[in-house]
């Protein structure tokens, strides 16, 4: 994953308005993308959360000179997330958890989203069809090694209308990586 983060964030930065954001709350890894979004947009400030010993080393966000503009938290997504975001961002993390574990993350999103907020969920997807796809590989290499699997738009857009909100937007990003955004409704 390490290796692929340089040519991803490189993808990730120009293909989506990461400025319309006040504040971007981030679940997940060790704070790179999130140092990488706050370094190309000075105004915004970021809140990275994830488990307690997942978020305990900060070195890459202070390597990046953005500390001070980023707040890291320890927590249960399935509980609760830190409130005050107008963009919740989870990036690799969101095929791991199965549709009860990521209707309670969504349903936490929801509780705290800004009316005007977006969700982006950034992970392969199944496109539908019998051709090669990117997520389909990752489907099965998933399914192989943790249990978990990708999900198609479909599939996401009716996790998300039964958690509050909807599927406004599928951009590339790259070959393996859409960003799907969801608003509140």
């Amino acid at each position: 994953m390490r290796g692929q983060l340089g040519a991803e964030i490189g993808a990730l930065l120009p293909a989506y308005p990461w400025d319309r954001f006040r504040h971007c709350r981030r679940r997940g890894g060790n704070g790179a993308f999130l140092a990488a979004i706050l370094t190309a947009h000075p105004g915004l400030r970021g809140v990275l959360f994830d488990q307690p010993h997942v978020v305990a080393d900060t070195d890459v966000l202070t390597s990046a000179g953005v500390q001070d503009r980023c707040q890291v938290v320890g927590g249960d997504f399935r509980r609760a997330v830190p409130a005050g975001g107008d963009g919740y961002v989870i990036k690799r993390a969101f095929y791991d958890l199965d549709d009860e574990d990521a209707a309670a993350f969504l349903r936490a999103v929801r509780s705290v989203v800004a009316s005007d907020g977006r969700l982006l969920i950034i992970e392969p997807m199944i496109e539908p069809g019998d051709g090669f796809d990117w997520g389909k590989l990752y489907d099965v290499l998933l399914l192989t090694m943790r249990g978990g699997g990708s999900r198609s738009r479909e599939e996401l857009a009716a996790l998300f209308g039964r958690t509050g909100f909807e599927l406004t937007n599928c951009r590339t990003a790259t070959k393996s990586l859409p960003i799907v955004e969801a608003r509140p409704v």
